[in-house]
């Protein structure tokens, strides 16, 4: 898996670092991976390639928040914090927040507090991208 990846984004230039996220319960790979690239020219190779196929699905390349510093010469995938155009929900105490992902395309939020009707779920917030307006 992780010699795949080097392999494939190593087209991109050299990687510095790979953060390869897995579901901690059985540790298989969740298809998201955040790499760190010695050049910014690299960075930006691995930008251009969001959209394209990959063994019939298509990628999504963006940039992340950097949440520490890279090192020296390094680049990361990483941007600006986005600016909000809706105020961020305010937390309060007993209020739980899970991410639900890699659900059906046409789910509605009652479809999701349907199934999740048993664990007192009574909000649903789908996301939607920005560009297509798709959740």
């Amino acid at each position: 898996e992780e010699d795949g990846i080097r392999e494939y984004w190593g087209e991109c230039g050299e990687i510095e670092a790979l953060d390869i996220m897995r579901f901690p319960d059985t540790g298989r790979f969740k298809g998201m991976v955040f790499i760190t690239f010695t050049t910014q020219e690299a960075y930006e190779n691995a930008l251009a390639a969001d959209g394209s196929d990959l063994d019939g699905q298509t990628i999504r390349v963006d940039r992340c928040k950097a949440k520490r510093a890279t090192p020296a010469g390094g680049a990361a995938l990483a941007a600006p914090p986005k600016v909000h155009s809706t105020p961020e929900p305010q937390k309060v105490e007993g209020y739980w927040v899970a991410y639900v992902g890699n659900i059906s395309f046409d789910a509605t939020p009652d479809d999701l507090k349907a199934v999740f009707a048993e664990t007192g779920v009574d909000k649903v917030r789908l996301h939607t991208d920005r560009n297509t307006g798709v959740s």
